[in-house]
Formats: structure tokens, sequence, C-alpha cells
């Protein structure tokens, strides 16, 4: 599908962007790697490592800082996320409802 919808967030892969409250967010090429390869597992849990090979990157806190991007795009609450859920000591999940 060419939209995808999490909670109230609309994602367009294609066209990258994502269209919450009337508002709407450019995701880079990097978050639509990560989002796709989550999108296609949704509920699987994602290693910081699983997900930084999607994207060539090596470094922890640069999937971190991806994942809050994604976070702030795609939440209502991006300090309480309820789809991009942290589990700790694993990686992180992508729920969808």
């Amino acid at each position: 599908p060419e939209e995808i919808n999490i909670g109230k967030a609309v994602i367009n892969l294609k066209k990258l962007f994502v269209k919450i409250n009337n508002q709407i967010k450019k995701i880079n090429p990097a978050e639509k790697k990560v989002l796709a390869k989550m999108l296609e597992s949704p509920g699987k849990i994602f290693s910081r490592e699983e997900i930084g090979k999607v994207v060539n990157i090596n470094k922890e806190r640069t999937v971190d800082v991806m994942i809050t991007r994604l976070r702030q795009k795609i939440e209502e609450n991006p300090k309480n996320p309820k789809y991009f859920q942290t589990i700790r000591g694993s990686g992180y999940v992508l729920w969808i409802e």
C-alpha cells in the first residue's frame, strides 16, 4: 500500500512524508529504510545492530537518534511512545493497531 496508518499518523514511504494532525513531516531515505523494514514485521523486536545494518550504520547511538526522530514524526506523544517502543536490553519494536 502507498499509505500506511499508525495511530493518527499516515505514512507515505514513496513520497517520504508522515502526516499527523494536519502537519506534514518529511522522512529521510535512511528513516524510510528503517520504517519499511519494521513495517514488514510489526511486533518483531529489532536489535540496534539489525537496524544499523539496514542503513549501514555501526554506531548504536546513531540508531537511537534515528528512532527518536521517527518517534517525533509518528507518535502523538514521543516522550511516551505507543508504537515505537524500546525493549530494554533487546532493541526496538513497532506496534501497529
